[in-house]
């Protein structure tokens, strides 16, 4: 999977707070979901995924990192970081402050990252949430997120990420919505996300997303 072109879409320059808002809800239920699934008593889903661990000097795990079809993505409880190949930037995308952070890729060193620790998501890069690389790279993490829990869907079923979300006491959703929200969430952005727009909660997923 690869990110969308943000002109032939029609991705807009412009994060609406209720947007902005609703994603870092969402992103802090996945975060949630994410350590569950290292956590799984059936295997470490994200290892089954295609996911590597990030070791700090220590040997404790820092993150998790993901290299596959063009995409680049690394996991940690902050937060995620998400590359496209055809883009020379990466955007750091924080737990608490869903807006991006871009930095060049060759900065996004997870060897680097685990001895500065989840700081980096504070630290790292410059805002930019109106540049066409940024909003390609915050529509593909949005994507490579929705196609996740797809593929999460598939594996382990929905029971498994409501048991997940039951164990959550700031959950925001119900684990049958998890795909459907993250695709609304991809809907904005690329049907004219604005502050009057309100996505289409229940579009399906049109796209395939590789595992």
């Amino acid at each position: 999977m690869t990110g969308v072109d943000a002109t032939s879409h029609g991705v807009t320059t412009v994060l609406s707070n209720a947007w902005v808002r609703r994603a870092e809800r969402l992103l802090h239920d996945q975060c949630w979901c994410w350590g569950r699934d290292v956590e799984r008593a059936d295997g470490n889903l994200l290892l089954e995924f295609g996911f590597r661990r990030v070791r700090t000097p220590e040997g404790r795990t820092f993150a998790y990192e993901l290299d596959r079809a063009g995409e680049q993505v690394v996991l940690t409880g902050a937060g995620l970081c998400y590359a496209a190949t055809e883009v020379a930037h990466a955007a750091l995308l924080g737990r608490y402050n869903v807006r991006p952070r871009l930095l060049p890729r060759a900065e996004a060193d997870t060897g680097q990252w685990a001895q500065v620790g989840v700081s980096i998501f504070q630290s790292a890069g410059q805002r930019d949430e109106a540049s066409p690389a940024s909003r390609l790279l915050l529509a593909g993490a949005v994507r490579w997120i929705a196609g996740y829990e797809a593929w999460v869907r598939e594996v382990a079923g929905v029971g498994y990420r409501a048991r997940c979300l039951s164990s959550w006491p700031s959950a925001s959703l119900s684990a049958d919505r998890m795909v459907e929200e993250w695709q609304a969430l991809l809907d904005g952005l690329e049907e004219g996300e604005r502050p009057d727009h309100v996505p289409n909660t229940n579009p399906g997923i049109r796209r395939e997303v590789g595992n």
